[in-house]
């Protein structure tokens, strides 16, 4: 149980882990023609489309609804790198709720990811391919018990539905006031995903390094954790997802007829279903998760998410 306790822990912390955002460009000579932005103007308006040109004067772009259309570039106080799908507004502001999508990062991409409040996630992309991210609890720090939880990935899309990345989540539990370090771990992943930001299927492998964290000695599980995960656009506000995951770590047995404890491969499952309500710049997501140890402790919780792209 007590090892149940500790994946529902770092679960809540390592959550929204494989985030996609927006870039925000400050100067309109650095737009690119045929990508979508949205723009904001000098007088609290916006405008948004797929760029056409930009001449001395003016910024030509086409809107999804409205058609051409044109104005002062003078006027434009920044702009945000829009995806827009078949069904309007960009359908996964931040991948998945926990393991991470194949889908890579742009370029200059930032997010801010939030989960009861105490579990905060910020993800940036440093080229199109490559990203990092960290992740902390507030709550928990302010008590003495800080938890980190750094990644990176790296993201290459074969074709339109095709995509492969590699990575890496770490896990760091200290207390700081006490200058000492409690437990940690790293699990290296691969995994492929099928399909776009509407709609996608994933899976995972990885290998969990565990630093006295789940199991009862230090080192490589025995065996390979596995990940799986979807989501699919469901309506203009609404996406619907679910995500499987069983880590595998080395367990502490014990034997009654010899009366000694041995070491063996262990696993803990998290399983969740969410629904996500999209906005043009952000996300509430709304999910019902479960840790089941196959010792036949079961932990349900609620969560409660929100996701924002700077």
């Amino acid at each position: 149980m007590k090892n149940l306790l500790k994946v529902v822990a770092s679960a809540l912390t390592v959550l929204f882990a494989a985030p996609a955002g927006a870039q925000v460009v400050t100067q309109v000579a650095e737009l690119q023609v045929g990508q979508a932005y949205r723009f904001e103007m000098i007088d609290g308006s916006s405008r948004s489309g797929v760029l056409d040109s930009v001449d001395g004067e003016f910024v030509y772009l086409t809107n999804v609804v409205l058609g051409p259309d044109k104005f002062y570039r003078k006027a434009v106080s920044q702009a945000r790198l829009q995806t827009i799908e078949k069904n309007g507004w960009f359908a996964a502001p931040n991948g998945y709720l926990f393991g991470p999508s194949a889908i890579p990062l742009r370029k200059k991409e930032l997010y801010w990811n939030n989960a009861w409040l105490e579990a905060n996630r910020l993800q940036y992309g440093f080229t199109d391919h490559l990203s990092a991210g960290l992740g902390f609890g507030i709550y928990s720090a302010l008590t003495g018990y800080a938890v980190l939880v750094p990644s990176v990935k790296y993201g290459v899309s074969l074709d339109e539905h095709h995509h492969v990345a590699v990575g890496a989540i770490g896990l760091i539990a200290t207390e700081p006031y006490r200058y000492r370090y409690n437990y940690g771990g790293a699990l290296p992943f691969a995994v492929y995903t099928y399909g776009d930001e509407e709609s996608q299927l994933s899976a995972g492998l990885g290998w969990l390094y565990d630093d006295a964290f789940l199991g009862w000695e230090s080192g490589w599980s025995s065996f390979p954790s596995l990940y799986a995960a979807g989501s699919h656009r469901v309506s203009r506000r609404w996406l619907l997802g679910g995500e499987f995951c069983a880590l595998t770590y080395n367990g502490e047995y014990y034997d009654p007829w010899t009366e000694t404890y041995y070491t063996a491969a262990k696993s803990s499952v998290l399983a969740m279903f969410y629904g996500r309500n999209i906005r043009p710049s952000s996300s509430w997501n709304f999910a019902l998760c479960a840790v089941v140890d196959l010792d036949g402790y079961v932990v349900p919780f609620p969560l409660l998410g929100y996701s924002h792209r700077f």
